[in-house]
């Protein structure tokens, strides 16, 4: 496509499929931002499968021209992106769209508790598995008993964060993408332990190093039948920095030094042309009634006396006026209050902060 040539991700993108042509715009990265040297072939981008739920999500969300242009800076500079803002407002669904929309593939994600750790983000290592299966081989497989080289990929994985950092080894500008979601409820030490990953774009694999193998260890990505062969030194380093989208609920603060590494981006509420463009989006039909309208209009309300709701609660309202079930909110107060209930409303009705 040639509209918006000075545009990466488009917020009034139109295609119906999706278009990587933009990404070459950023081919060259910023000399303190290169990590390893690419092939010098930009030839055509090598087509990648995204999920068909994560591909709807994606086809689904519209971002605003800001936060489109976030997204570019983000890209070029190869920086991880920090979306600020409320709960369901469509912080994670921006990662799915920018996936979707330059072909970039599956979106691989970390969701974060106060047990997610780093090393499980770039790799997991079965020891135990290993080691049962080498106590269990006999001397004449084909197993290496004594070691068990051969088969050590089979006990490896790579996490989320490790998959988007494998390198494409050749053609144009194609990251891959990261979404660290509620990255604010992790241990206070993660966001830290991050810093080197993110600036170095590189991390190792002990468990292969240590073994001097003579050729490299096909290790499969997180959630994907896809493979890379890793280097027998066991290092690992991205070529194309992926695009690191980080979520945050606003829970915590950052520390200066992880904050310097990342770009922030404030995501706002959605005023009402961009509610109702999302409405069309996923109602192709029937969902301008007076009644969706007037869960519209609720819903607007509630956001204007400072309460805190999520888009999804708007689209479970509005598909209930259109259910042929009696469950329209309109005609049942119990529903009507649940479905647009705010986020911070207790059982007294109280909203509290």
């Amino acid at each position: 496509m040639t509209e918006q040539p000075n545009k990466i991700y488009r917020h009034d993108f139109s295609g119906s499929e999706p278009d990587s042509e933009p990404l070459r715009l950023a081919n060259n990265a910023p000399p303190w931002r290169a990590f390893s040297q690419k092939s010098d072939n930009f030839g055509p981008f090598i087509q990648r499968q995204m999920l068909a739920t994560q591909t709807r999500r994606g086809q689904c969300f519209r971002a605003t021209e800001q936060e489109a242009r976030m997204v570019d800076a983000a890209l070029v500079l190869r920086r991880p992106l920090l979306i600020e803002g409320e709960p369901g407002i469509g912080k994670s669904s921006l990662a799915y769209s920018v996936a979707w929309q330059l072909g970039l593939g599956q979106v691989f994600t970390w969701s974060i508790t106060t047990r997610s750790t780093l090393k499980d983000a770039l790799y997991q290592y079965d020891a135990i598995g290993r080691l049962q299966a080498s106590s269990l081989a006999k001397p004449a497989s084909s197993f290496d008993q004594g070691s068990g080289n051969e088969n050590i990929g089979d006990y490896l994985t790579l996490g989320p964060l490790g998959s988007v950092l494998i390198p494409n080894g050749k053609g144009p500008f194609h990251p891959r993408v990261l979404l660290i979601d509620e990255i604010d409820k992790s241990d206070i030490d993660l966001p830290n332990d991050l810093l080197h990953v993110l600036e170095e774009g590189a991390f190792d694999i002990p468990e292969i190093a240590r073994l001097r193998l003579s050729e490299a260890v096909k290790i499969r990505l997180h959630n994907s039948s896809e493979e890379y062969a890793v280097p027998t030194d066991g290092k690992i380093v991205c070529d194309d920095f992926p695009l690191v989208v980080l979520t945050t609920n606003g829970e915590r603060e950052f520390s200066p030094a992880f904050k310097r590494r990342c770009l922030t981006l404030r995501m706002q509420r959605p005023d009402e042309a961009k509610l109702r463009e999302v409405m069309a989006m996923h109602f192709p039909t029937g969902w301008e009634s007076v009644s969706s309208n007037a869960q519209l209009a609720a819903f607007i309300q509630k956001i204007g006396s400072g309460n805190q709701v999520a888009v999804d609660q708007l689209l479970n309202a509005v598909y209930l006026t259109m259910s042929p079930i009696d469950v329209k909110p309109e005609n049942h107060q119990i529903i009507q209050q649940s479905v647009l209930r705010s986020l911070t409303e207790f059982g007294d009705g109280e909203n509290k902060s």
